[in-house]
C-alpha cells in the first residue's frame, strides 16, 4: 500500500448540502406553528388538516387578510378548534437553546403514557376538550384496535369527533 502525495491525483469531494430527513421535517411540523414556523406555544389550535398553528399567529392572519392558498381552509375561528398539549417536564428550554439539534427531548408529551410527541408515534385531539392522547393510550382503552383498517377514522368516531394531530 502506498500514500498517494500528488495533488492531481487527490480527488476531493464536494459535500453534499445537508438535507433534512423525513422524519426531522414530521418532528418539526409537530413542533412549531404551521404558519409562522415559530414553536407552538399556547395558546394553541388545530385545523381540519392536522396543522398546529399558534392562535395569536392565526389571528393575526385572519384579521390582515392574508389568506395563503395553503391555508385558505381557515376563514375564521370556528374553522379550528383549541389544543391541549401537555408539557414535557424533562424538556429544558436553555438546554435546547444551548445545544440545538444535539437535545432530544421533546417538548409534549401524552399525559396518560407519557409517550413523548415526535413524527414516530401517532396523536389525536379530542374535539371535546382539546386534549392531545398517543395512540397506544387509545389502543390500551380498547377504544381502537389493531385490526381496524382505518384507525383514524375509529379513532376519530370513538373519541367523539377527535382529529389526528400532524
Amino acid at each position: 500500500a502506498s500514500i498517494c502525495n500528488e495533488r492531481s491525483l487527490i480527488v476531493t469531494m464536494k459535500k453534499a448540502p445537508e438535507r433534512m430527513g423525513r422524519m426531522a421535517k414530521q418532528n418539526l411540523r409537530m413542533w412549531t406553528c404551521a404558519i409562522s414556523g415559530e414553536p407552538l406555544q399556547a395558546p394553541v389550535v388545530i385545523d381540519r388538516l392536522g396543522n398546529l398553528i399558534n392562535k395569536d399567529v392565526l389571528i393575526h392572519k385572519l384579521r390582515g387578510g392574508d389568506n395563503t392558498s395553503e391555508f385558505s381552509h381557515i376563514k375564521k375561528l370556528r374553522d379550528v378548534f383549541p389544543v391541549t398539549l401537555t408539557p414535557n417536564p424533562d424538556y429544558n428550554e436553555a438546554a435546547a437553546l444551548r445545544e440545538g439539534d444535539a437535545y432530544t427531548t421533546v417538548r409534549f408529551i401524552c399525559p396518560m403514557t407519557r409517550v413523548e410527541f415526535r413524527s414516530n408515534s401517532r396523536f389525536y385531539v379530542l374535539r371535546t376538550c382539546g386534549h392531545t392522547l398517543s395512540e397506544r393510550f387509545l389502543r390500551e382503552m380498547h377504544v381502537i384496535t389493531s385490526s381496524d383498517r382505518n384507525a383514524d377514522a375509529a379513532a376519530a368516531a370513538a373519541v367523539d369527533g377527535g382529529a389526528p394531530a400532524a
